[in-house]
């Protein structure tokens, strides 16, 4: 988990970015390449934007009929 906002996993050097519901920000990755012994790192930034959710209702109201001049 990386930030609380991506989770990166790397399998048959494919790099997946999983990102975490409700969330937005910003994530900085490293990458770490081995190869004979020798090792290089490369960091890159993930920008998660944020989504425009339509409004939910968390307690309806219910209906109410009032008489006219009551």
């Amino acid at each position: 988990m990386l930030n609380g906002l991506v989770t990166a996993t790397i399998i048959d050097n494919q790099l997946t970015l999983d990102y975490q519901d409700n969330q937005s920000g910003i994530a900085n990755i490293t990458i770490r390449g081995t190869s004979n012994g020798k090792t290089v790192d490369d960091t890159f930034v993930v920008n998660v934007g944020a989504v425009d959710n339509p409004p939910t209702v968390l307690n309806p109201i219910t209906d109410v009929n009032v008489d006219e001049d009551a």
